[in-house]
């Protein structure tokens, strides 16, 4: 029988992992992006960059994270991107508070104009 791959989400509604122990992962991987998986007690290992690779989701920065990436204010980038500037892609389905997520991609292009 095939091995059953688990999520990281799995890890704990399945009592595996604590939760505890996925902080301690990802404060790892914060540490040194070229640290090796992590080893939980059960067992179980997590690589921490290769799930970062493989969803594209995560890859995503949230307006304050791509501002600091920047080194600019809140307030001006915010103006940047009401003007076009820096692109966007919109979440969820809100029409008056649109969520925006930045692609790291277009953060670069931005920075090197």
């Amino acid at each position: 029988m095939a091995k059953e791959i688990l999520s990281v989400g799995d890890l704990p509604r399945k009592s595996e992992v604590s939760a505890d122990e996925i902080a301690a992962a990802a404060d790892a991987y914060l540490k040194a992006e070229s640290a090796k998986p992590f080893a939980f007690k059960s067992g179980h290992t997590l690589d921490v960059a290769k799930s970062i690779e493989m969803h594209p989701q995560a890859k995503k920065l949230l307006a304050d994270e791509a501002a600091k990436l920047l080194r600019i204010g809140q307030r001006t980038f915010d103006g940047h991107v009401a003007r076009g500037d820096i692109a966007y892609i919109a979440i969820g389905l809100g029409e008056k508070r649109i969520r925006k997520q930045f692609d790291p991609e277009d953060i670069a292009q931005f920075w090197e104009r």
